[in-house]
């Protein structure tokens, strides 16, 4: 079987996410390598500025974040609200991802366009 073209693998949907975001957010760690491998933008920016590790972090996709920290996703990504993966792995309760994240070298203060770093959500999980 043939690689999928780049432009295929790539393609975005009316929300301008791709393949890979949806995988990251939904599927196995097995499909997620499988794009990637098939050439697909582990940055690729859907219409909010999300990544596919943003998808991953909100879908709570240990397995994802892992697989996607591997292929050198930009880990301190900002979406267009200034929250990098980590913010939202913090926002959404996912204590491994966060680890996770953090273990790869997730800027811990990095501040979103509201002011709040990534701790400000983690210790409001606390509470």
């Amino acid at each position: 079987a043939g690689k999928l073209s780049k432009k295929h693998i790539n393609r975005k949907n009316e929300n301008g996410e791709t393949m890979l975001h949806r995988a990251a957010k939904m599927s196995t760690r097995k499909k997620v390598n499988w794009l990637i491998w098939e050439g697909a933008d582990v940055d690729a920016r859907d219409n909010e500025g999300y990544t596919p590790l943003h998808s991953a972090a909100l879908g709570m996709r240990l397995e994802n974040v892992k697989e996607l920290i591997e292929a050198r996703a930009d880990i301190n990504a900002t979406e267009e609200d200034g929250n990098t993966a980590l913010h939202l792995a913090c926002m959404v309760g996912g204590k491994k991802i966060v680890e996770e994240l953090i273990k790869a070298g997730a800027e811990i203060n990095l501040v979103s366009i509201s002011g709040f770093s990534p701790m400000y959500y983690a210790s409001d999980e606390e509470t």
